[in-house]
């Protein structure tokens, strides 16, 4: 390789999910957008929903993925910026207060949100991100930036995500096995999503968005411009994918090529939905025909009911919203 990537304005991500590996590099322009300049995939063998259970097969799998994003860009690297999932992700919502000597300086915000991270975690708990969502100067309104403002007392509201330190340790073991590489950054995959996709509009307006992997389902939520909800489901397609295995009784290596073919998240199919598919028959037996409609019916269900385990929570979150005068749309 002829160069690496020390410069301070190339970022390496590596996502280490349960069906793939991604490593990704990219070059950070002086707008700010990130262009891509190599990506590395290759499957994934030792993950289930976020957390490792083979470290060796793990290491292989990050291995092969580097290689590949190396080769593609002509560069190679040696810290890494790694993104986290798994059911053990923990978001609150928490407030910190300082008492002001007349106006805010930067130093009272810094404190206020200091002693907002301050709370306890549950055993095995290590915080990942502190996300700042608004300050409040006494009884003003809410605001982003209270710098300069007069009063008594400044009240800042943050958005914590944690992470088990095993899980977290684990998979930077996974990373840093392969002595060149060095973790120098955690990020919770469903923030890291948001950040990606999402508009400061969008962000404003309120929206909530689901990034279904393999193996979990990370949802975040905006409100009023600020992170209100954050968590990792242990459930995603491999599950829909179990299902299709269970129902048309094959094996799951062909359940998933029909998940990817003929499934749906709606029934019936909004479009050919007579589309027809054959199964190959057991023990010899004739093949059995199927129609995309039959397969949209059964993964519709299953994305129902996926749907159905974050809507009670974001559910309490919209109460919660309401009972702290926070607008929602």
């Amino acid at each position: 390789m002829s160069d690496n990537t020390n410069e301070l304005d190339t970022i390496v991500g590596l996502d280490i999910g349960t069906s793939k590996t991604v490593a990704v590099i990219g070059e950070m322009l002086p707008d700010g957008v990130i262009k891509v300049l190599g990506t590395g995939v290759a499957p994934s063998k030792g993950v289930d929903r976020g957390g490792i259970i083979d470290l060796d097969a793990v290491v292989r799998s990050i291995r092969n993925a580097i290689e590949e994003a190396e080769s593609v860009s002509n560069l190679e690297f040696f810290k890494v910026m790694l993104a986290i999932s798994g059911s053990h992700i923990t978001g609150l919502n928490e407030m910190g207060q300082v008492p002001l000597v007349d106006l805010v300086r930067k130093e009272d915000v810094e404190d206020a949100t200091r002693n907002a991270r301050s709370v306890r975690l549950p055993d095995g708990l290590e915080m990942l991100h502190v996300i700042p969502q608004e300050f409040k100067v006494d009884r003003l309104p809410a605001t982003k930036n209270p710098v300069g403002l007069s009063g008594n007392r400044l009240t800042a509201h943050v958005h914590l995500i944690a992470a088990h330190q095993d899980w977290k340790r684990n998979l930077i073991n996974s990373v840093e096995s392969n002595q060149r590489l060095s973790v120098a950054n955690i990020v919770f995959s469903g923030f890291a999503s948001a950040y990606s996709v999402l508009t400061e509009e969008e962000k404003e307006l309120g929206i909530c968005l689901i990034d279904i992997g393999a193996g979990t389902m990370d949802v975040v939520v905006y409100v009023d411009g600020a992170l209100r909800f954050s968590k990792s489901y242990p459930f995603g397609g491999n599950n829909v994918t179990d299902y299709l295995a269970q129902v048309f009784t094959t094996s799951r290596k062909e359940a998933e090529i029909i998940k990817v073919n003929y499934g749906s998240a709606v029934s019936p199919p909004t479009m050919n939905a007579d589309k027809k598919f054959s199964i190959s028959g057991l023990a010899g037996g004739a093949p059995r025909i199927y129609t995309k409609a039959h397969v949209a019916e059964i993964t519709a269900l299953c994305y129902s009911d996926l749907f159905k385990l974050i809507n009670e929570d974001l559910l309490k979150l919209r109460q919660n919203l309401y009972h702290q005068g926070i607008k929602q749309e």
